[in-house]
């Protein structure tokens, strides 16, 4: 995680992804999500099956692993899977480094935030349960459990922040990220063992995608 820090020296401002990024909770989420599958009658997947399913919309993902949406509402789904996490979040850990880099950030003087497509309320509660609040300006995340996309909320953090987008950066794990970066008009660094398949998603050779070992 520390390697990332020569990446991010010439940015000012930085926004973080949090889940698979920050906290490293893919097994638990591949877990539940296998959970939630034999509940629902279908055969589970693999870790490495998921991370190359994996995308937003969620409720696309979830049609994909063949969840009837039209027989379980997608609300219903996303709930079931929230109470499950919340039961066990306390089982993932950081990536190994991240303290470390997010305060050697901050003593160079940059500013950082969340900007993350979890529910806003829960995600405050994990960054304050990992010990991370003191690193960020703001942490930013949606009104519910839908994960549909976190452009507009990268809107509001820019603006809040008033920060010049040739020095901003998004650092995250997926495909949307790179979406949103691009939708924000920022640069993007992305970093691998999060919640995709990197390869599986980005075909631009022209993108860098620098690793990150746990």
């Amino acid at each position: 995680m520390v390697s990332l820090e020569k990446h991010l020296k010439h940015k000012s401002h930085i926004l973080w992804d949090w889940n698979g990024t920050l906290l490293d909770d893919l097994e638990l989420c591949a877990g539940i999500m296998r959970e939630m599958m034999v509940e629902h009658g279908l055969d589970p997947i693999s870790l490495d099956e998921h991370r190359k399913k994996f995308r937003l919309p969620v409720e696309d993902f979830y049609k994909d692993l063949g969840f009837d949406l039209g027989r379980v509402e997608f609300k219903h789904l996303a709930e079931d899977f929230v109470k499950k996490y919340r039961e066990r979040f306390h089982l993932c850990r950081l990536f190994q480094g991240t303290s470390d880099l997010l305060a050697s950030l901050q003593k160079a003087g940059k500013r950082q935030a969340v900007l993350s497509a979890a529910r806003e309320k829960e995600l405050h509660y994990l960054v304050q349960h990992f010990e991370l609040s003191g690193f960020f300006d703001f942490v930013f995340g949606l009104a519910d459990s839908h994960a549909i996309s976190k452009v507009e909320r990268g809107k509001e953090l820019l603006e809040q922040w008033k920060a010049p987008r040739e020095r901003a950066i998004l650092v995250g794990d997926m495909d949307h990220d790179r979406d949103v970066a691009k939708a924000l008009g920022i640069d993007i660094l992305l970093v691998d063992n999060g919640h995709q398949d990197l390869s599986h998603w980005i075909t631009d050779p022209t993108l860098a995608v620098h690793p990150r070992r746990r």
